[in-house]
């Protein structure tokens, strides 16, 4: 699967883009620091920088500001497993299943 992706080692090369990208995330959560698509590319981006811990709070904020929003619980329990928390995986793709049942 494409996200699971995210948890290669970075190059240096992708760590520059990264940041360049994370900056453009900064620049729009400045003017909206709601704005869920934003949150949840920072996350994305946070995960594959190897920063899971900023990750996982950055979609945290994204299920306290939408708990529905796609992918969000899918990409927590992917940041969980990686963690070695799979208990909080496993939460995370219950709650997901639960939001998607309901959609």
């Amino acid at each position: 699967m494409a996200t699971e992706a995210l948890l290669l080692s970075p190059t240096d090369q992708v760590l520059q883009e990264l940041s360049q990208l994370l900056k453009l995330c900064d620049d729009r959560l400045r003017e909206q620091p709601m704005n869920t698509d934003a949150l949840f590319t920072k996350a994305l981006f946070l995960v594959r920088a190897g920063d899971s811990l900023r990750a996982i709070h950055y979609l945290h904020m994204i299920t306290d500001i939408d708990p529905g929003y796609p992918g969000v619980w899918h990409a927590k329990a992917m940041v969980y497993r990686a963690m070695g928390k799979p208990a909080m995986a496993d939460l995370c793709v219950r709650v997901g299943s639960d939001f998607e049942a309901a959609m």
